[in-house]
C-alpha cells in the first residue's frame, strides 16, 4: 500500500526520486500526463525504506540496478 492519503487540508503523498548522472548528463523524464519534466521516482509503500523505494522505482521504470549514495534533500509542498 502506497503512503498517500487525503485529509481535510489536502493530500499527503510520500514520493522518492533519484538524481541519475551518466557521462556528465542528468536523466530527466517527461510523459503525456505531465506538463513538466521530472526526475525518475515514485511512491513509497507502507513500511518501506526510502532507499529501497528508489531502488525499486528505478528498476521498474528503467530496468536498471542502482546504488544509492546518499539522501540529498527533503521537499515538502502544500497544495
Amino acid at each position: 500500500m502506497d503512503i498517500s492519503f487525503k485529509t481535510d487540508e489536502g493530500r499527503f503523498n510520500y514520493r522518492v526520486a533519484g538524481i541519475i548522472i551518466h557521462d556528465n548528463k542528468l536523466l530527466i523524464m517527461e510523459d503525456e500526463h505531465s506538463p513538466y519534466y521530472y526526475i525518475p521516482g515514485g511512491q513509497v509503500a507502507m513500511n518501506e525504506l526510502s532507499e529501497d523505494a528508489i531502488i525499486k522505482e528505478i528498476r521498474e521504470e528503467l530496468n536498471a540496478a542502482i546504488k544509492v549514495n546518499r539522501m540529498l534533500w527533503e521537499f515538502q509542498h502544500k497544495q
